[in-house]
């Protein structure tokens, strides 16, 4: 492809000369847009930007999109951070650091930053097939951690059959100083293709080491090979990660970080997670009665949502229903529950299930449902 375009202008009395536009190395690729990463510049954290400890074998969010998952005999922490590069625009940045170390990662111990792009924004790659379009990350790191090899991961999530591994170094003398790093990604012309699953590889056992870097297809054998033996186990010592600017592009060019606006990436994180009612923000929500101690309720939804979701809460203290003549008909504590043939998956409203009240409800009566914490 050629690496510029050039125009002469040659139709206006008062304009003349020629335009040049150089730096492009793919010219279908598009200048909006064009970055697969939701939230790379780490600014959502729906859950809350304050640490949280990582559950066990448990992915764990802070900032939105971007899961950590450890399986280690230690423990780490996330939060949101506000320590950035300077001069690039960024005003936040994914943070994990260590509470527990464990200095010897065997069997099938590993942990990772995850993040996954969804199948519909990426169809268009044709990996899998012989037209397989190439790619390339950039991401901005931080770390006390120096003259040690880390690795980054490409699977084919969640078959998790096909691999491409990477090795990035954080070099020696740039402790605790922001280092950019760029990676090309060839397109897989091979295996099933879905999501694709990026990783950054923290630590990993022998059982997710693969010899050398480049595409591969899982050895049949333990984990998914996520990691050469270079691998630094970052959870050897009391060390802790910074990571901000994710970008993934089409073509083998890295280009500077797109930014966009708060509000259009706080809507595209809550087409994967929204917050609704909870006990510390409750509200009412209309319903009916099931003939039971259970009724049904719509949920309004922002925007649509990738899949059903699951509840991250679904125990109230209190719940009630209220009944079209207003008398209260209460339960001392209530179970929510997803009611996936009621899923609207182009948008509108999510079916939930309640449960809980102290008698049973009519059938089809409508009923106001509130739920508070005691």
């Amino acid at each position: 492809a050629p690496s510029h375009l050039y125009y002469q202008c040659t139709s206006h009395s008062s304009m003349g000369g020629n335009i040049y536009i150089t730096g492009r190395e793919d010219v279908n690729v598009q200048l909006s847009h064009r970055n697969f990463i939701i939230n790379g510049a780490m600014e959502v954290a729906q859950r809350g930007g304050s640490v949280v400890t990582v559950a066990q074998d448990t992915t764990t969010y802070r900032v939105d999109r971007f899961g950590f998952h450890e399986r280690t005999g230690g423990s780490a922490q996330l939060r949101q951070s506000t320590d950035v590069p300077a001069g690039q625009g960024f005003c936040n940045s994914f943070y994990a650091n260590i509470v527990s170390t464990d200095s010897s990662i065997t069997g099938n111990e590993y942990s990772v930053i995850r993040y996954v792009v969804e199948d519909k924004d990426v169809q268009h790659l044709q990996w899998g097939t012989s037209n397989a379009k190439p790619l390339t990350v950039s991401f901005w790191v931080k770390s006390n951690v120096a003259a040690q090899t880390m690795c980054f991961n490409v699977s084919n999530w969640p078959t998790n059959s096909r691999t491409f591994i990477a090795e990035y170094t954080l070099p020696s003398g740039t402790a605790n100083s922001w280092q950019k790093h760029v990676i090309n990604i060839p397109g897989d012309t091979t295996g099933t293709w879905t999501h694709i699953a990026l990783h950054w590889v923290l630590a990993a056992s022998s059982d997710y080491i693969k010899s050398g870097t480049g595409w591969g297809a899982w050895s049949g054998s333990g984990g998914l090979e996520i990691a050469t033996s270079n691998q630094y186990n970052w959870f050897g010592d009391a060390n802790h990660f910074y990571l901000t600017g994710v970008q993934l592009e089409r073509g083998n060019v890295s280009t500077p970080f797109e930014h966009r606006s708060y509000a259009e990436q706080l809507l595209r994180c809550q087409r994967y997670y929204q917050i609704s009612v909870s006990e510390s923000s409750p509200g009412v929500l209309p319903g009916r009665g099931t003939g039971t101690s259970t009724v049904f309720a719509q949920v309004p939804l922002i925007c649509s949502m990738a899949k059903v979701p699951s509840l991250s809460e679904s125990d109230f203290s209190q719940v009630y229903a209220y009944l079209y003549d207003s008398r209260p008909h209460n339960g001392s504590s209530g179970t929510v529950s997803t009611n996936s043939s009621q899923f609207n998956a182009n948008g509108g409203y999510l079916g939930i299930s309640i449960g809980g009240f102290g008698g049973a409800i009519d059938d089809d009566r409508v009923v106001n449902i509130g739920g508070y914490a005691s």
